[in-house]
């Protein structure tokens, strides 16, 4: 049998990866008119007002508090509540309305829509976060004049900025009953900024070795896939580098998170929404830059956008799915989920097995990568080694070509996987240095180097014997 016939299977296989996981498709389209971006922008300038950090006790904390306390009540139908609490000798206010009178009162499901209202010292928090504040306060405008089945709760913490207090004491403060009510929670934090592209941060527990890594996988798929219905572009952890994202939140512990940290802590999916990410993140985070000219009314729109998009998908979901594995990739809106990642694990070593190596050596590196193929599919705990040794495998028999540019490009494509997943660890280990500690299991690190090493031994040798052979061909045509 040819080997390139082995190409067959992981073509039919990826064909049905893509089928099983596509998007969730709900049985409404998103009523998306009447976002207006201009009010959200108007919101965000109010609250920031003149520029004077929104420190909780501060007179531009307590006014940005009244504000939003007003637009509230302007609304109607809403019940606001105040949610005050001190925390190491300050004092601080969550505010809180909800719409909870359903049809018939009969869904107890709580959808919560989150931003926070406080600021560090020395910044006018424009896009940290007034822009969030602004999203939600126009989000709310359009949400309020719908009939909902489930109860929305819009929050607005405080204290975000001294260790997400004001939304852990939240949750701390709800019963075991309400927690399991809660369907899932979205917070914004810093979505305005006009300079970057939505994405969702999944980072669960980051700074927890032990705790799960992303949280459960049909929470992001599906407020991608409302985006998608939106009519916007978004991504999960970064518009550029989502597959490596998704690797390093796995691998490294980044203490780094928003008010959607606490619900995790609870076993709440929870996500938070941003236009800020790992390469375009937002330069004037915490600084006295952070003005109004930061703000941009496109990226206002589309986070808006997804925001009521998503909580119309959530809304018709009768009860909060099951987690499932924490094993998933998302790529291009489409979810690869654990048994999925086998599969293809499975069918990319079907090239090389076909492949019929005629040499010890060639025997010795199919064998190799074969036996860490078959490792990785029984001992697979994340998608990190199946992505990163499924392009070896595929490539592998094709490097018996006889170009010198093909094995060159193959070759490449091959090792592209690991080496910029290598170089892309070592990057937000020296950004955020110990806080960021690489947490890599011995088979992570035979996948990361030991593979691409088996690999590119046998591209060598490949290169190797190709120029043998040319130079057997020229010495043949001068002996002529």
């Amino acid at each position: 049998m040819k080997p390139y016939l082995g190409y067959l299977p992981i073509s039919v296989g990826l064909l049905l990866a893509l089928v099983l996981g596509r998007p969730p498709q709900p049985t409404t389209q998103p009523a998306l008119v009447g976002f207006d971006a201009d009010r959200a922008y108007r919101n965000a300038a109010e609250v920031v007002g003149e520029g004077i950090p929104r420190v909780p006790g501060s007179p531009s904390h307590d006014r940005a508090g009244e504000f939003i306390r007003t637009r509230l009540a302007e609304f109607g139908r809403l019940r606001v509540e105040t949610e005050p609490f001190d925390w190491h000798g300050l004092s601080y206010t969550n505010i809180l309305a909800t719409i909870d009178e359903g049809p018939d009162g009969s869904d107890p499901s709580r959808i919560y829509l989150s931003a926070h209202y406080d600021s560090r010292p020395g910044t006018p928090g424009a896009v940290d976060n007034a822009s969030g504040v602004g999203i939600l306060l126009e989000s709310i405008r359009i949400l309020v004049g719908r009939d909902w089945d489930k109860t929305l709760v819009f929050a607005f913490w405080d204290g975000e900025e001294d260790g997400l207090v004001g939304s852990r004491h939240h949750v701390r403060g709800l019963s075991q009953d309400e927690q399991d009510s809660v369907l899932a929670m979205i917070s914004l934090d810093m979505p305005g900024w006009q300079g970057g592209s939505p994405v969702i941060h999944t980072f669960g527990k980051a700074w927890e070795v032990d705790a799960p890594r992303l949280v459960p996988f049909w929470l992001p798929h599906l407020v991608i896939a409302s985006a998608d219905r939106a009519g916007e572009p978004l991504r999960i952890g970064d518009p550029w580098i989502s597959f490596h994202y998704q690797m390093g939140v796995r691998n490294m512990r980044v203490p780094f998170s928003s008010d959607d940290g606490p619900f995790l802590e609870a076993g709440i999916p929870a996500i938070f929404l941003s236009n800020s990410s790992f390469i375009q993140f937002f330069p004037h985070y915490h600084g006295p830059a952070d003005t109004m000219e930061q703000v941009g009314e496109d990226a206002l729109r589309q986070c808006g956008k997804t925001v009521i998009a998503a909580t119309e998908a959530l809304e018709t979901l009768e009860e909060r799915p099951q987690p499932g594995s924490d094993v998933y990739l998302i790529l291009g809106g489409f979810v690869f989920t654990d048994w999925i990642l086998r599969g293809m694990m499975l069918l990319a070593m079907v090239p090389a097995l076909l492949a019929a190596p005629s040499t010890r050596v060639d025997r010795t590196c199919t064998v190799a990568l074969l036996l860490l193929g078959g490792v990785t599919v029984f001992r697979l705990d994340d998608p990190f080694q199946p992505c990163l040794a499924m392009p070896l495998l595929l490539a592998y028999p094709l490097l018996r070509v006889r170009r010198s540019y093909l094995l060159k490009a193959i070759s490449l494509a091959g090792l592209l996987p690991a080496f910029t997943t290598a170089l892309f660890l070592i990057q937000v280990r020296v950004l955020f240095g110990e806080d960021a500690p690489i947490h890599l299991s011995p088979l992570d690190w035979i996948t990361l180097t030991a593979a691409p090493a088996i690999f590119l031994f046998r591209a060598v040798q490949a290169e190797k014997l190709l120029r043998k052979d040319a130079t057997a061909v020229d010495a043949g045509r001068t002996e002529q």
